[in-house]
């Protein structure tokens, strides 16, 4: 009986991840086509594109920004760890 709900809260889970992954997913390929669309390719992907240049460097910038949360995480995380642990032992 428990193990039942367990089961079905975890897949109630999964499919909570699966249905926000793939709105982000088509909310970002909604987002880039509204932006580098209304031209064709040529004039999309040309040096002279400001619209490409800007969007390129916000995502570069977001990009930089995550990946610097999730280090500083990841090292307090360690960190806390490892105090943690010599605690336990001194």
């Amino acid at each position: 009986m428990i193990q039942d709900h367990m089961g079905d809260l975890s897949d109630a889970r999964l499919l909570h991840r699966t249905n926000l992954l793939l709105c982000f997913v088509l909310s970002n390929a909604l987002l880039a086509s509204l932006i580098l669309g209304g031209g064709g390719t040529s004039t999309t992907f040309s040096e002279s594109s400001s619209r490409t240049s800007v969007y390129m460097l916000i995502i570069l910038i977001f990009v930089a920004a995550t990946n610097l949360f999730r280090l500083i995480g990841a090292v307090l995380y360690l960190l806390i760890k490892l105090a943690t642990r010599l605690q336990s032992i001194f």
